[in-house]
């Protein structure tokens, strides 16, 4: 296959993904007065039991400064507690609060029960297939990312 129709397939596909999930699972963040983004972060720390604010921006793939943001209306919201480090308060670690893991739980029971019948488990093999190819392709685009020149010198040769 030719790379820019690789290239133009799979930016279509993800675009056409990243809206199927919104549609599929904003329902459940919006009944609990979430964004998308903001129950990222609550799985995050729900599923790590610690973060700190930088190390949740990049796992949510975010500047450090929205991680921040976030982190701070979530804590408004009595979802999340942020503590400063004792030795250096530029470090904020953070805590789900028991409300937070209520919150949590009531969106992850939302979706067990509006999709339980989409995840038979006989159907374990398609779902580890879906995954199989999802970490080929960010393979594959993780090699082509390391594949680029690192300056302007290096580009020049």
């Amino acid at each position: 296959m030719e790379v820019n129709s690789f290239k133009n397939q799979v930016w279509d596909l993800l675009r056409s993904i990243s809206e199927n999930m919104d549609r599929a699972f904003c329902p459940f963040t919006e009944k609990e007065g979430l964004t998308m983004m903001q129950a990222r972060a609550l799985i995050e720390v729900g599923q790590c039991g610690s973060h700190t604010v930088g190390s949740l921006g990049r796992r949510l793939g975010i500047a450090s400064a929205n991680a921040s943001v976030l982190c701070k209306r979530l804590e408004q919201e009595g979802l999340l507690t942020r503590i400063r480090g004792d030795k250096d308060e530029r470090m904020v670690h953070l805590a789900m609060t028991p409300f937070g893991s209520e919150v949590l739980g009531r969106m992850e029971q939302s979706l067990r029960n509006q999709y339980h019948d989409l995840f038979p488990e006989k159907d374990t093999q398609m779902f580890q297939t879906i995954l199989e190819g999802l970490r080929s392709l960010n393979s594959l685009l993780e090699q082509m990312g390391n594949n680029q020149p690192r300056n302007k010198k290096e580009e020049m040769k």
